[in-house]
């Protein structure tokens, strides 16, 4: 009897807990400001490989017509190609494909969608890791989210796909980390197709990728504000604050993409 009573009694503290689980408000609103703020960076990032794709493939083709001019190698297509990027600006443009998909997948499944309409987000996201050329630390981070996406297809509750997107968060963070540590290799390539390369030039190109930094500084600030409501809910003034982040978000892009103007 003493044990049936220990049983109910634990069964009734679960039962509690679940309810309590369950009254946790999601962060929808910290999401949703997730997903503006990463489509406000993408637009500076889309802007910066532009040029990037552009000096890739000068600087690729001179050094190719250096050794050779009457011969073409496979390897070489993309720098031709006028569809397509070259290797590492696709990396680049990629990497924030991958965190821009992700933060959709994490919305959806925040906002209850169903695990099934997900699969399609999953498998782009995925897709898109496996365009990575491994020219930068940005392919094998990228890659370590892969596994966790695969298990994501074959989970068919949905809470449990929203625990283990969110278990990913790291993995998304590191990936931003890497898009700031690769502007070095940025500003090398905008540097060398810089004709001429005046010192208002280079610094110039300094401002923009500074801006990029900051813009993604801030992205990942934003980001973390979204894993933290996912532990303890915000309240109005966290959300406030997470609604000028956005705002300032939308002003690191234009800043990024003016500098960008002035660097041509």
């Amino acid at each position: 009897m003493f044990r049936l009573r220990i049983s109910v009694r634990s069964f009734a503290s679960v039962v509690a807990l679940s309810f309590l689980t369950c009254c946790v408000a999601a962060p929808v609103d910290e999401a949703k400001s997730f997903v503006a703020a990463v489509a406000a960076a993408k637009t500076a990032s889309d802007a910066l490989c532009d040029q990037l794709d552009v000096a890739e493939r000068t600087l690729s083709i001179r050094k190719i017509e250096r050794q050779t001019i009457n011969s073409f190698a496979v390897q070489n297509a993309y720098y031709y190609a006028t569809i397509g990027e070259p290797p590492k600006t696709r990396e680049f443009r990629n990497a924030m494909l991958i965190v821009s998909g992700y933060a959709s997948l994490l919305l959806n499944l925040i906002q209850g969608t169903n695990v099934d309409a997900t699969r399609g987000q999953i498998v782009s996201i995925i897709q898109n890791i496996a365009t990575l050329a491994g020219v930068s630390a940005i392919g094998p981070v990228a890659q370590e989210l892969t596994p966790l996406l695969n298990q994501l297809l074959l989970v068919q509750s949905q809470a449990e796909a929203r625990q283990l997107a969110m278990s990913g968060g790291p993995k998304v963070a590191n990936l931003i980390l890497q898009l700031k540590n690769a502007t070095p290799a940025m500003f090398e390539l905008l540097l060398a197709n810089a004709e001429p390369a005046t010192p208002a030039t280079v610094r110039t190109i300094k401002t923009a990728l500074g801006n990029y930094v900051v813009t993604l500084d801030d992205l990942e600030q934003s980001f973390q504000r979204m894993l933290d409501a996912y532990e303890r809910p915000s309240n109005a003034a966290t959300l406030a604050s997470l609604a000028e982040l956005t705002g300032k978000l939308n002003a690191d892009a234009v800043a990024v993409r003016q500098a960008l103007v002035k660097a041509r």
